[in-house]
């Protein structure tokens, strides 16, 4: 268990293996739904693991692409309904 937990924290931290944006949305939606679904610990854990992940994809979207990513920002407060 101990080596699974290293090698999933080696993997975040290196940039590089950060998934797109695209990916890290269609994970985070499957995460969700299956903890909405069935509100279990498991489904808890790869909700918040797939919130980082997304977060993650967005940082480093925001870094190679701003003006992308600020059209994207803008975007999401205008329909977020706030």
């Amino acid at each position: 268990m101990r080596t699974k937990a290293k090698q999933q924290t080696e993997l975040k931290s290196n940039v590089c293996l950060v998934p797109s944006h695209e990916t890290a949305i269609l994970a985070w939606c499957a995460a969700r739904h299956a903890y909405q679904s069935e509100p279990r610990k498991n489904h808890l854990d790869a909700y918040n693991a797939a919130t980082f992940e997304l977060g993650q994809a967005f940082t480093r979207w925001q870094a190679e692409q701003p003006e992308s990513f600020e059209q994207f920002r803008l975007w999401l407060i205008a329909h977020s309904g706030a």
